[in-house]
């Protein structure tokens, strides 16, 4: 299970990691290899999710390294670069700074890291290419290219869906995967963005939660109904434009499971759909 502190995420940030997704894995002419396995996903080791996104979300990606020697001590001294940038406006780009990626023993298993970076919000909508390099010192060992397609900040739609595991004996509550063990709550926590006002500047929004035993699918369970209000004034000037809910629900046994998501703008009415998997297993197995 993965899970990330705040202070830990903020620490990316504040690095300038970044993003990168590519179902296949493209390369230049230089020699360097193709074997990277790179996914955008909800979360640090959270699913997979489409490679479409909003100005100013914040994104994630697990990449995996080939199951091979990068030096002849098997010790790497590994760093990443990504770039960013619009298919259509060349000076719509941008370079993120060096991740280093350090102590990662590579001759017994393929390592696995997980990436995040924030897109711009002064990003308009549009395809951008995803540029990729993984450095052994100085030397490019492995790189990929890949596209993203960037709506507008006011497209309705989901943003940051994250799932949310609770820290033992505290109140607090840090993103991870969607691996649970039976017994525990679980929390799901996104934002919508691209809600219509009304005329008393309030946007209103109903959410749907529904749990499906994939095994067994004419068995599933209502985890929440919620009529959500908030004043306008509160998201306008939010860098997502976005409104958040956040929802726990038990998860009583193990088995794999479907979460079946729906929202609706009550005021225009636009309806979205989304589903993720959840696995759950009993402890000590």
């Amino acid at each position: 299970m993965y899970r990330f502190t705040v202070s830990y995420i903020l620490a990316l940030f504040v690095s300038a990691l970044s993003l990168c997704y590519a179902d296949e894995v493209q390369l230049p002419d230089d020699g360097t290899q193709n074997d990277l396995k790179v996914h955008l996903t909800h979360g640090p080791g959270g699913p997979e999710r489409k490679p479409t996104s909003f100005p100013g979300e914040m994104l994630f990606m697990r990449i995996e390294l080939p199951n091979n020697d990068l030096s002849s001590n098997n010790e790497t001294d590994l760093s990443c670069e990504v770039s960013l940038v619009s298919q259509t406006d060349e000076a719509r780009k941008i370079r993120y700074p060096v991740f280093p990626l350090r102590g990662f023993s590579i001759k017994d298993s393929s390592p696995i890291f997980h990436y995040l970076f924030i897109v711009p919000g002064n990003f308009e909508e549009g395809k951008y290419d995803l540029m990729l390099s993984i450095k052994n010192g100085f030397r490019v060992v492995y790189a990929g290219k890949g596209t993203i397609d960037l709506y507008s900040s006011s497209s309705f739609g989901y943003r940051n869906l994250w799932f949310m595991h609770g820290i033992p004996g505290t109140m607090h509550w840090v993103a991870g995967s969607n691996v649970f063990v039976a017994g525990a709550t679980a929390q799901i926590r996104f934002a919508i963005g691209g809600l219509s006002i009304d005329a008393n500047e309030e946007v209103a929004m109903k959410v749907n939660l529904v749990l499906i035993d994939r095994e067994q699918e004419d068995i599933s369970v209502v985890l929440s109904t919620t009529l959500f209000h908030e004043s306008s004034s509160a998201i306008m000037y939010s860098e997502l434009r976005s409104a958040w809910y956040t929802c726990q629900f038990p998860l009583t046994q193990s088995g794999n499971f479907i979460l079946k998501i729906e929202v609706e703008d009550l005021n225009s009415q636009k309806k979205e759909f989304y589903e993720l998997p959840i696995f759950v297993f009993e402890p000590n197995k």
